[in-house]
């Protein structure tokens, strides 16, 4: 649930003195008790950012590069900022070419203008959900490829979908790259209108889920986080950077935190699930 991550999140973002339920592109109520996130970047998930925002060593300007002279950029706000390196981060731009060479006119769901054996498979871009099951697109193409497959296997089934599912068309993206706010709705359609594939999706989850906690044993894991963090502040003192005059500070989670997000958020399912039926 997103207030559950977001709860988790503030925790290093108090090192950088920043409520990150203040930001633009957080909404929720005066209780804190949902969070939905609407942004077009991805989560900066590094510990180096805010152990650098906790020590003063990096600085967080907006504004944009007006010019630059020697050492320094001058922004369109006026600030002048002294810097002997520059990083673009461009990110990534998706192609009109694909939709051309597809012939794609509208996305059905997955499917190349509504038709079952042409499926197009992208992970969608943006940020747009009140609800996180993992950081990575990774995950969610194994649950992709079972949709996609679904309809070859079982052609009959296409006709219980057919004209239900949202349609995606070109505009200041490819039609082929889907919106979150297209693939929430499909999935939910589709294990709706089709509850064999529904109960298939939803055991797909569950061993998402089982794996992820086979390969990252919380105690295991959280040590290694902890070394990781460790690491990070010997280098800055190594090299200079910072100095014994501010405590170091502790890495932020511990086991017994992270069994609790655990535990609230599969009461948050199972409360979720009591209010759908009763409705």
């Amino acid at each position: 649930p997103g207030h559950l991550l977001m709860e988790a999140m503030q925790k290093m973002y108090d090192l950088a003195g920043f409520d990150a339920w203040t930001a633009h592109s957080v909404r929720t109520d005066a209780n804190r008790s949902f969070a939905h996130i609407s942004q077009k970047t991805v989560f900066g998930v590094t510990d180096i950012y805010f152990l650098a925002a906790y020590y003063g060593l990096m600085e967080v300007v907006e504004d944009e590069i007006k010019r630059l002279t020697h050492l320094c950029a001058h922004t369109k706000k006026g600030k002048m900022i002294e810097c002997e390196v520059i990083l673009k981060a461009v990110g990534t731009k998706p192609s009109f070419l694909i939709d051309k060479m597809l012939g794609l006119k509208e996305l059905h769901g997955l499917w190349v203008n509504g038709d079952p054996l042409r499926p197009v498979v992208c992970n969608g871009m943006f940020v747009e959900a009140r609800n996180f099951g993992s950081f990575s697109s990774g995950p969610g193409f194994a649950t992709m490829v079972m949709t996609v497959n679904w309809f070859v296997d079982y052609p009959g089934d296409w006709e219980s979908v057919r004209g239900q599912l949202p349609v995606s068309k070109a505009g200041d993206t490819p039609a082929y790259v889907p919106s979150t706010t297209h693939l929430t709705p499909m999935f939910a359609i589709l294990s709706g209108l089709l509850p064999m594939l529904g109960a298939a999706m939803g055991e797909l989850d569950q061993m998402k889920t089982m794996k992820q906690r086979r390969a990252h044993p919380i105690k295991e894991y959280i040590a290694s986080c902890k070394a990781e963090w460790d690491c990070y502040i010997r280098v800055f003192k190594q090299r200079g950077m910072i100095t014994d005059d501010r405590p170091e500070p502790a890495y932020p989670y511990n086991g017994a935190m992270v069994e609790d997000w655990m535990d609230r958020t599969s009461m948050f399912w199972v409360q979720r699930m009591a209010q759908q039926q009763k409705g």
